[in-house]
């Protein structure tokens, strides 16, 4: 080889060659284990399904999750009930980083799938997230604490419907009541904290599915999302019972069924719990603008 090929690089074609299949066989593995891991969590996903669909118990630790993470999809809630089920916040190790954060030694991860969109379609890959205990950052209190006249008023943010506070209910017992006929939401006088906000909340979600005939169908999924409402902002929840789930969540016969069931409850529960996310944020704001920094 002349010395004009050496400058050239001609002698080094065949070494980009390898390179470049080098290359190819990278990105074949990477892709094949991407594959193996969308798999895997979509596995867990039904298999949890399917717990949470038969054992009440695990249907409201699941629920609990949800209402912590409430941006999350029902899919990737289903994957920290398996793994990781005392989690609170959950971020990709570059997210901890730009925080300050540092990983914990040997911290454990999970993968849950993460969507993006290329060309108008959707897809999920794989990511690898870690709570905040797998860090060296100060756990907070998991409750959002509000208090009761805030809370009341984020929870009533938005709703249309005219109120009407009253002594008793129209039937004469005390509570919240939406009467979808006379689009009322009574709401009694004078109930203690954990009452008011279980029933009010139940009755919000039931406003925000007065398309629903079917009843139960309404009463169970209102009554979730009364009990994740609660649940994340430091109210009792003590008295809700999952023992004994209802048929359209026992009798689906695929992980999908179940997943499609609870995604509608999910997706009410964001509904008021954006609502109420928005008021805060908006109090915030309004309260730093009144009283700058000086």
């Amino acid at each position: 080889m002349s010395e004009i090929d050496d400058i050239l690089g001609t002698n080094n074609y065949s070494t980009n060659r390898n390179y470049s299949n080098y290359n190819t066989r990278n990105q074949n593995n990477w892709k094949e284990q991407q594959n193996k891991d969308r798999q895997e969590i979509y596995d867990t996903m039904d298999r949890m399904a399917t717990i949470v669909s038969n054992d009440g118990t695990k249907f409201q630790e699941y629920l609990d999750i949800q209402s912590r993470f409430s941006k999350h999809s029902v899919g990737n809630c289903l994957v920290i009930l398996e793994k990781a089920p005392e989690s609170t916040q959950i971020k990709d190790k570059k997210s901890w980083e730009e925080k300050g954060i540092e990983l914990k030694e040997n911290a454990k991860g999970i993968k849950i799938l993460e969507p993006y969109e290329s060309n108008n379609k959707r897809y999920f890959n794989p990511k690898m997230v870690y709570d905040i205990r797998q860090t060296n950052a100060s756990i907070p209190d998991e409750t959002i604490n509000y208090g009761d006249r805030k809370l009341l008023e984020a929870l009533l943010d938005g709703c249309t419907v005219p109120r009407k506070a009253v002594e008793t209910l129209p039937n004469g017992t005390i509570g919240s009541e939406y009467n979808k006929d006379e689009n009322i939401l009574y709401v009694c006088k004078g109930m203690d904290r954990e009452l008011l906000f279980q029933t009010l909340s139940q009755e919000m979600a039931n406003i925000e599915m007065s398309n629903i005939e079917n009843s139960d169908i309404k009463s169970f999924r209102s009554y979730c999302i009364s009990y994740m409402i609660c649940k994340r902002y430091g109210i009792d929840v003590s008295n809700y019972d999952f023992s004994k789930l209802p048929s359209q969540i026992t009798n689906q016969k695929e992980p999908k069924g179940v997943r499609a069931e609870i995604e509608k409850i999910r997706k009410n529960f964001e509904e008021i719990n954006g609502r109420m996310s928005d008021y805060f944020s908006r109090s915030n704001k309004e309260k730093n603008k009144s009283n700058p920094e000086r």
